[in-house]
């Protein structure tokens, strides 16, 4: 899959200013680095058992609880040269699912005015994309509650 972003330089715009922090690894590395995500989205739910009986009108359903969240972004990241661009596509899956833990989200600038943490969380898929001297990466994370750091 090509994961080519072309609106990325035309729209800046559509960066989310912050860095996401998994466990001690810096996936989005923030502003300073021009590594502020982008195409954010955020889905929430819980299990729901759905029983259908036998020639019943309707079905019955049972709220099991256990709320997760599912967080998807992309991240744009320039390295030195297209050889390493080539090795971070390569190696950086690996690394990163050997994290499992919290997720922090640190705004940087004045869009998103709190600290938010996803807890016990873990990536469950990282695509990589190497062209020239940069990767573009889509991460997705499952946690439980996101929600606000004091």
């Amino acid at each position: 899959m090509r994961l080519i972003e072309e609106n990325f330089q035309a729209n800046p715009e559509l960066e989310n200013k912050m860095k996401i922090i998994f466990d001690k690894l810096e996936i989005a590395r923030g502003t300073a680095f021009n590594e502020s995500p982008y195409d954010l989205y955020i889905k929430g739910g819980k299990e729901i058992q759905v029983t259908q009986s036998l020639r019943a009108k309707t079905i019955k359903t049972n709220d099991r609880g256990n709320f997760e969240t599912r967080i998807s972004f992309r991240v744009r990241r320039e390295h030195g040269s297209a050889e390493e661009a080539v090795a971070y596509a390569l190696l950086h899956p690996a690394e990163v699912s050997r994290y499992s833990g919290n997720v922090m989200f640190l705004p940087e600038g004045d869009v998103i005015s709190s600290k938010m943490l996803l807890k016990e969380a873990a990536v469950t898929s990282v695509n990589c994309n190497s062209i020239g001297a940069s990767t573009y990466l889509r991460y997705e994370i499952v946690g439980g509650e996101l929600c606000k750091m004091n």
